[in-house]
């Protein structure tokens, strides 16, 4: 019987399918020594244009962080971010840039933020609700607003 992967899976093999480097294994690494995390593991739900790891077991007051490795077209946009902060507050992780990976092809920036534990909106939006026809309405609009 042949075992089919999962979609985080999936998405992250065409993620690093296209790449010359680094591997997977070589971000993990980078991922070890930059933060000095004992493990590394990638996020339950991987977007299509970056790896996103958590690295665990760090010293410190910060003890988890998240770290990507974006590709050029989905760098962070740090006044988005800031203006998102300013919004919504703690809600938002602050994040840094920490340059790009030497010699990725194709390129790849680096950029860490705190570990906020929860539930992703992905994950949450499948969830099966009832809704009234006003609370769908307004639910639609947020769903438009979060894709913008």
């Amino acid at each position: 019987m042949i075992q089919q992967s999962s979609w985080a899976q999936q998405a992250t093999d065409r993620f690093f399918r296209g790449r010359k480097s680094p591997s997977r294994m070589q971000c993990d690494e980078i991922a070890q020594s930059v933060f000095g995390a004992s493990t590394v593991r990638p996020v339950d739900s991987p977007g299509s244009t970056s790896y996103t790891v958590i690295c665990n077991g760090r010293l410190g007051p910060q003890e988890d962080v998240i770290l990507s490795f974006r590709e050029s077209g989905a760098m962070l946009d740090e006044e988005m971010v800031k203006l998102a902060r300013e919004i919504h507050g703690d809600l938002v992780p602050e994040s840094t840039y920490h340059g790009n990976v030497e010699g990725a092809d194709p390129p790849l920036s680096i950029y860490s933020m705190p570990y906020l534990r929860g539930s992703s909106c992905i994950e949450v939006l499948a969830f099966q609700v009832e809704m009234d026809p006003d609370q769908e309405a307004k639910h639609r609009v947020f769903v438009k607003h979060l894709a913008r």
